[in-house]
This record gives C-alpha cells, sequence and structure tokens, in this order.
C-alpha cells in the first residue's frame, strides 16, 4: 500500500507538512469541482485531493485503489486484489455495509454501484485514467447525489488531446512487468485528430500470478488475466460547443477463483467467475459566447456491471450471474451574473437515474441479493458568491425523490410510496491576507436505505420495510496558505488544514444473527471525526510532502471505536528532479499507527517504504521513450492494515518500458 500523493519540500516544507503532486503541483493547484468557477485547491472550502496524469504514470499502479489510497482520509478496504477493494473515507466504508451509496465513484461522470457478498465494489483499470479527485465529506452531496456521507471519487479517462498537442497522429506502447506476481502488462494507446474529430483507442491486458506475503507466502485464488479498453470520440460543432463519446470496459475471468475475494477464506469454496465492467457515456458542452446566463451541460450515461459466476464447488452458491445497471440523466446550466454587490455564479441542474439490481440464478430468487429497481429525480442549485475580493460564499440545496420496488423474486412487499432526501450546504472561505485564508462548511445529507438494506433476507432474517433513511450533518473548517518565491525565485508552497466532525443518525448496520429478527437495523447515532493535512513546496529540482490525516468513527452511544474507523496516517515523499539527465526520482514512506477496535482486535503499527525512478527523454533520437523503475515496500515489511482482511503485499519490484511516436 503505497502514499497517495507525492509531495514536495524542502526542510521548511517538512516541518509544515502536506500533499501534493511534485512536477506540477497538481494536487493544490487548479481544480474544477463539479461546476461554477474553475479554482485552485487551496481555494475550496472542503477537504479536496487531485490527482494527474504524472501522479497516475510513477505510481505504476494494478488497481484504483493504489492511486487513491493514501490521499489524506482515504484508504482502501478488503484486499490488495483487483477483485476485493472498496474505499473508505473519514471513517466511512466497509466491504459489507452498503459504503457503495455512501461513497459516490463517478467514471466520467457515470455513477458506479456494485455490492455483493465477499467482492469489492468497483473494478477498473488505471492504465485508461488520466485524473482522479477525491472530495471528502457529505458537503459534495449538493452536485452529486444525496447521501455521499463519505464523499464522491471522480475519476476522469484519457482524451486524445491528453497527446495530440500539434500533432495529427500519436501512438504509445508499453510494457510493464511485477516481480510479486510474476505479472505483465501491455498498453497500447493510440490517438487521431481529423478536421474537428479526435479520437482515442486505449487497450490493455494483464496477467499476474498470486499476490505474495512478505513472509513468501502466496495469497491463493489472487490471480488473474484482466483485458481492458477505451474508446472515445471528441467532436467540436463550434467555438463554444463540442460533444463526446465514450466507451470503457474492463474484464476479467478465472477458473477455480476463490469465492472470498475479501478475507481470502477457503471456508466459501472455489467458483469460476467472469466479472465485466461497462462504462458509456455521451456528453454535449455549450459555453454560448456572448452570453453568460447560459453554460450548458447535458450527460448521459450508461453502466454495467455483472459477475457471472459457475461450478461452485460449495452447496452454499449457485450458477448466477449478480449485476447492477443504472442509466443517468444530468443536465446543469452554469450562469454568471453580478447583483450589483456580489458576482455569482449560480449552477442549477436536474438529474434522473434508473437503477436495476439483478440476480439471475438457476435457483430462482436469492433472499441475501434481492432483485429490484430504485428510480431517483433530483433537483439542485448551487450559488458560489463573491461578496469581496475576500469573501467567497457557496449555499447549495439539493432534493431527491425516490422510488424503490423489489423484484417479483423477492418475497418482500414493496414499499407503498416514495421517499425524499434533501441535502441541504453553507459554505463559505475569507481570505485573511493575499496568502493566508480561513474556510468552513455546514452541510446536511440524507441516505435512503438501499435496495440490498431493504429487502434482503440474510440468513434467515427476514427484511426490514421501515427502515428510517440516515441522516448525517457535518461541520468543517480549516486554514490554507499559498506562498511563491518564498525561499528563492520560482519556488511555491501550499498548505491546507481541514478539521471535520460529522453526525449521522439512524445510522442503518447489519442485523445480528441471534439478536435481530431484521436483515438490517436502525442502530441510533455515530460521530466521526478527525483532521487532515495538505500542503507540497516545490522548487524547479527538489520537491517533498508530509502528509497526515486522523479519522475516528464512533459508536456514540457507547463511546466504542467502530471497526471502520482507520489507522492514523503519516505520508513523506522526497524526490528530486534533474532536467538535465531527464530523470527523476522519489522515496516515499508511509506510516499507520496502532489501532486498538471495540471487540479488543489491535493491529500493530507499520511502516512501508517505497522508490520510483522514472527516466523520460524529451528530445534527440530517445524522444518518447519511457523507462519507470519502482520498489513497493522496499523492506519486506510483514504487516495488516486494520482496514483489510489479509496482510499486506511484500516486496514488488515494477519495470516499465515505453515509446511513443507522435507525427
Amino acid at each position: 500500500m503505497k502514499r497517495s500523493l507525492i509531495f514536495t519540500t524542502s526542510l521548511s516544507a517538512l516541518l509544515i507538512g502536506g500533499v501534493a503532486s511534485a512536477q506540477d503541483i497538481a494536487t493544490l493547484d487548479e481544480i474544477v469541482i463539479g461546476a461554477g468557477e474553475n479554482k485552485d485547491v487551496s481555494d475550496t472550502a472542503q477537504g479536496v485531493t487531485v490527482l494527474g496524469q504524472e501522479e497516475i504514470d510513477q505510481e505504476q499502479s494494478t488497481t484504483v485503489g493504489e492511486i487513491v489510497d493514501n490521499s489524506p482520509g482515504v484508504q482502501t478496504t478488503g484486499s490488495d486484489n483487483v477483485l476485493g477493494q472498496s474505499f473508505n473515507i473519514r471513517g466511512i466504508g466497509t466491504n459489507t455495509n452498503a459504503a457503495e451509496s455512501q461513497i459516490l465513484i463517478n467514471v466520467d461522470g457515470t455513477q458506479k454501484y456494485y455490492e455483493q457478498y465477499r467482492l469489492g465494489s468497483f473494478f477498473s483499470d488505471p492504465e485508461m485514467l488520466k485524473r482522479a479527485e477525491i472530495l471528502r465529506g457529505p458537503a459534495s452531496s449538493t452536485l452529486y447525489g444525496s447521501g455521499a456521507t463519505g464523499g464522491v471519487i471522480n475519476l476522469e479517462t484519457k482524451d486524445a488531446s491528453d497527446f495530440l498537442g500539434e500533432s495529427d497522429n500519436f501512438i504509445k506502447g508499453k510494457v510493464r512487468y511485477d516481480s510479486n506476481t510474476e505479472g505483465l502488462t501491455y498498453s497500447t494507446i493510440f490517438a487521431k485528430r481529423a478536421g474537428n474529430a479526435e479520437m482515442l483507442l486505449n487497450l490493455n491486458y494483464r496477467d499476474f500470478g498470486d499476490l505474495e506475503y512478505a513472509n513468501g507466502e502466496p495469497l491463493e485464488g489472487s490471480a488473474f488475466e484482466a483485458t481492458s479498453g477505451l474508446a472515445k470520440l471528441n467532436y467540436t460543432l463550434s467555438d463554444d460547443s463540442q460533444i463526446e463519446l465514450s466507451y470503457s470496459r474492463f474484464f476479467t475471468e478465472g477458473e477455480a477463483q476463490l469465492y472470498d475475494q475479501i478475507t481470502f477464506n477457503p471456508d466459501f469454496g472455489y467458483i469460476d467467475r467472469k466479472v465485466i465492467d461497462e462504462t458509456y457515456a455521451l456528453q454535449y458542452e455549450n459555453a454560448f459566447s456572448g452570453n453568460d446566463l447560459l453554460n450548458l451541460k447535458v450527460a448521459l450515461t450508461h453502466s454495467n456491471t455483472e459477475n457471472e459466476q459457475t461450478n461452485a464447488t460449495s452447496p452454499f452458491w449457485s450458477d448466477t450471474v449478480y449485476a447492477y445497471t443504472s442509466t443517468n440523466l444530468d443536465i446543469n446550466n452554469v450562469s454568471q451574473f453580478s447583483t450589483g454587490f456580489a458576482e455569482h455564479y449560480l449552477t442549477t441542474g436536474i438529474d434522473l437515474s434508473y437503477r436495476e439490481r439483478i440476480a439471475d440464478s438457476e435457483t430462482g430468487g436469492l433472499g441475501y441479493h434481492p432483485e429490484g429497481t430504485e428510480k431517483r429525480i433530483g433537483i439542485y442549485a448551487q450559488d458560489e458568491i463573491h461578496l469581496t475580493d475576500k469573501l467567497l460564499i457557496i449555499p447549495g440545496l439539493r432534493l431527491d425523490y425516490f422510488e424503490q420496488e423489489a423484484a417479483d423474486s423477492v418475497s418482500a412487499q414493496t414499499r407503498d410510496e416514495g421517499e425524499l432526501a434533501f441535502s441541504p450546504k453553507i459554505a463559505a472561505l475569507y481570505d485573511i491576507t493575499d496568502n493566508v485564508g480561513v474556510f468552513g462548511s455546514l452541510a446536511k445529507t440524507e441516505r435512503l436505505p438501499t435496495i440490498d438494506e431493504l429487502f434482503s433476507e440474510r440468513f434467515g432474517l427476514i427484511p426490514n420495510l421501515d427502515l428510517h433513511k440516515e441522516t448525517s450533518i457535518n461541520y468543517e473548517f480549516g486554514i490554507t496558505a499559498k506562498f511563491d518565491n518564498l525561499l528563492q525565485t520560482g519556488d511555491a508552497l501550499r498548505f491546507k488544514l481541514t478539521g471535520f466532525k460529522n453526525n449521522i443518525e439512524d445510522k442503518i448496520e447489519a442485523g445480528t444473527i441471534g439478536v435481530d429478527t431484521v436483515s438490517y437495523v436502525n442502530i441510533g447515532e455515530a460521530e466521526y471525526q478527525g483532521f487532515e493535512v495538505e500542503s507540497n513546496y516545490s522548487t524547479d529540482f527538489v520537491y517533498a510532502n508530509l502528509g497526515f490525516s486522523k479519522a475516528e468513527a464512533i459508536n456514540s452511544a457507547t463511546g466504542d471505536l467502530l471497526d471502520s474507523s482507520p489507522a492514523d496516517n503519516l505520508s513523506l515523499t522526497i524526490g528530486m528532479k534533474l532536467p538535465q539527465y531527464d530523470l527523476q526520482v522519489a522515496w516515499n514512506f508511509n506510516h499507520y499507527a496502532e489501532t486498538e477496535y471495540a471487540d479488543g482486535t489491535v493491529y500493530d503499527a507499520y511502516g512501508v517504504h517505497g522508490l520510483d525512478i522514472a527516466w523520460l527523454p524529451d528530445e534527440g533520437a530517445l524522444q518518447g521513450l519511457e523507462f519507470r523503475v519502482g520498489i513497493d515496500n522496499i523492506l519486506d515489511t510483514d504487516y495488516q492494515n486494520s482496514l483489510s482482511e489479509v496482510n499486506g503485499t511484500g516486496r514488488n519490484v515494477k519495470f516499465t518500458i515505453g515509446k511513443s511516436i507522435a507525427w
């Protein structure tokens, strides 16, 4: 498990701490948060992390979890395997409690969702991605959907324009070897410009053996083969408008895989498995030059995630196709106008979605994976109000109407009427000086029970149609600072400290066998609190980062630490850029504190070191060559993260060689 960000600093910056991208300071510089005005991360009234293409390339990752893992307040849960990962933000999210609805994941604006027993919740390949934005806390619910109590992860796939520059054609191929799994990755990108059209095709193939622990023992059943691809067309209609059509697909299959990809417990038997994840997106944008009241975006998206399982060795499982499909239409507009005393960036929109949960089994309906549908209509508005050059206020409001219906295969009755979810917020940012500002926010969101929580018949427990919606009230506050030319000409320092407290009432949890009669219950109240540090200092030649995050999830009634509480995390990266040799070198270190939960389980503290070296010639006969060496867990440390069900991966040496040509 590697660092979340590549930070930059000299010794003075190490004393301050932080998190950011090294080469271009992408993490605390420009970001577009959904809508409104473009702004720096350091100028947002919310905890935000941005990871760009350089960060993703340097990571040489196999899973998306390796990209976002250890961003302040963010960790993966489950296992390191490609089929065993889910996400945790600020102590919200486990593999067993509807984290998929508490943390919203979008790919090119397409909302992804998947829940299945003993399997992860998100499947994709990092080779298709160029950018990740992690928006922490429920304030993101206003624009992205009610119930995002943990936050939102926005992933953006590559575009042809990222590679073409002034050329009309671009091609790149690369190969990567991983020593731990004796794994191979092959990737090809082709981009072309023809008139007003830009096209991109990206194809990837991975063949990995079983992961190995630090003691050399294999994590049996974790081997996989996967193919993925991305096709995208961007067409410019006019100077103001464009249309984008994209399709991405991830596919993996294996024979005699362990059914349990979370704990790798052989008691659940073995299975033949095919996992497919598809994302379709059609997007239209028109800036309407000369009319500040119109800046229109329309997105029609469809997601299909399914897992086909056959030939189970355990009598518990039958041949079944588990799937989620989701279709969304989002229409929003940004209006820029003045009211005399203030400048406004007003975002308004409507969001329609239809989701279906499927369990097509040879034995009929599955009570532990109930089928059903969910319809949602959402309307939202957010106004970024610049009262002065120093004061920004952002009120927002969202209202979602839900209808959830069980399929005929489910014995439970459908709820008689729909439900409403309300998500208001108010945020403010005040610049005390040109370099230092303070911010704060108050946000509320309501999370409706999922189809699984409403209609599940787990292990003889009956459905609970009287489940109440969760209510989250989050307070956030912090300080932000940015300095240029601080110690020398051309250097830059960014710093952000964010504190939060999130109270969730009527929290939904799985019922306890032998104690409860229903599958899911409202257990009362939980508190989530902590803080995050994010900053970077950079010069032309050296960089370093020091980041810290602390988040506690507490049962309000007992004061006990919930098992979704992550360990305190300290991360440090120090690097050097040698442009005369086209060379970049970075050392990183992650430390996780000892963690003890209410049941007495203790996870020991540990630290993991990593090294990344990149040689990227940008001129001469070797121009376009890419050579990378990375070492994860240099000391082969044996450890287990508190949010993981198995030990971490042992030492892994990665080699990447690639070549690109543009003409």
